[in-house]
């Protein structure tokens, strides 16, 4: 066999086999993209899915009426079932009662927010924790629009307890009984 023939030979063997490879390291990568993608996609649904389930979950407060006025019962009720004292309950207070805006040409009821502000002492983590759990199921129409942690006043070390402000909110249509 002639030099030439043996490199004509690898080149042509050599070129399809290089070919060959390179194709299919960028088939690989898309098939791993695909796959990828595709599991971004169905992760994306499930939560969807999730969020659409927790909205129809979400109670509704009664037309014509505001949300009753006895927070101070339900704190202690709460705080009671999680097995801490009602002494934690350090202040509430009303914070707002708002008019929510309406949407450019929407007629309709008027939905006011009210808010209160809730402040717990010397909680733990876990105590916030089995807080907000045990609200959210058993007042699930007062919910929480922002939590806020701050070490206790006079405290400089970290001793694992906090002074918990928390925002209650609770939607209603407006015009009706006020309790």
């Amino acid at each position: 066999m002639t030099r030439f023939t043996t490199i004509t030979l690898v080149v042509g063997l050599a070129g399809p086999l290089v070919l060959g490879w390179w194709s299919g390291t960028r088939w690989y990568r898309a098939e791993q993209t695909v796959r990828n993608r595709t599991s971004q996609y169905e992760q994306t649904a499930a939560d969807v899915g999730e969020m659409l389930a927790l909205q129809a979950r979400i109670p509704r407060v009664s037309l014509q009426e505001r949300p009753a006025q006895d927070v101070i019962a339900h704190v202690n009720d709460v705080l009671g079932a999680i097995g801490l004292p009602a002494s934690r309950l350090k202040r509430l207070t009303a914070e707002s009662d708002v008019q929510l805006p309406r949407g450019p040409g929407q007629e309709g009821p008027e939905y006011r927010r009210q808010s209160v502000r809730l402040i717990l002492q010397a909680m733990t983590v876990s105590d916030i924790g089995f807080f907000l759990v045990e609200w959210r199921t058993e007042h699930p129409v007062w919910t929480p629009a922002r939590i806020e942690l701050a070490l206790p006043a006079g405290r400089r070390t970290r001793s694992g307890r906090y002074d918990v402000t928390i925002i209650l909110s609770a939607a209603y249509v407006a015009g009706g009984e006020r309790s």
